[in-house]
């Protein structure tokens, strides 16, 4: 069960995320440590490490530290959210033009990423890929689907909910990289919107670079 939970978080860490209550989150969601061995939270990484490129087909986010690349969706906003106490601690949203906040992303497209040092997470993801890998307990939580996908030669876990109550959909991605980093790209599916963000997803996804 803690392993159950802990790849969970991460689907509700992407929906917080994209509302802009990360920090928030961390501080507050008790139910969720109830008779659960208490991982320490990701340690992200500085508001510098996130850098936005212009290139002559458009605006790319680059971590250097994790040799990783993306392009932005044409249009999309881009901000990087965060905190400077008690140490720098960021994360990156992308919203499409016509993306609604209300506390939750209401309307619209977004994208979260978010990258920093969780080792014990990381460690759990690469045995999570490894179990489905192998046909190994797929379904423990239901209704989550679970996948392994190849990103640019490296294995990233997929987590997919179809179907969360008034929020819509929901993708998940965690890709433990080295020296214990962990990259986490997330997306709401927001109710009328599932295509149009589905489709915005994978073409992000498709132009992950890793170096």
């Amino acid at each position: 069960m803690p392993k159950k939970r802990t790849l969970l978080i991460y689907l509700i860490i992407i929906l917080v995320v994209i509302a802009g209550g990360f920090f928030y989150w961390w501080q507050t969601w008790q139910p969720w440590r109830e008779n659960v061995p208490q991982a320490e939270p990701p340690r992200l990484f500085a508001k510098e490490d996130y850098q936005i490129e212009d290139r002559p087909d458009g605006k790319y986010v680059v971590i250097d530290k994790l040799g990783f690349s993306c392009k932005v969706p044409d249009g999309w906003t881009i901000e990087i959210q965060g905190d400077d106490y008690p140490e720098p601690a960021y994360f990156l949203n992308l919203y499409s033009p016509d993306a609604k906040m209300e506390g939750i992303l209401e309307k619209g497209c977004g994208i979260s990423i978010m990258a920093g040092v969780a080792e014990e997470e990381a460690k759990n993801i690469r045995e999570k890929i490894k179990q489905v890998e192998n046909n190994i307990d797929q379904s423990t939580v239901e209704p989550s689907q679970f996948k392994v996908i190849d990103i640019d030669g490296r294995k990233a876990l997929q987590q997919a909910e179809k179907e969360v109550p008034k929020i819509g959909g929901a993708i998940a991605l965690g890709m433990p990289m080295e020296n214990t980093y962990l990259l986490n790209i997330g997306t709401r599916l927001t109710i009328n919107y599932e295509i149009r963000c589905a489709q915005a997803w994978e073409e992000l996804i498709a132009s992950i670079v890793i170096e």
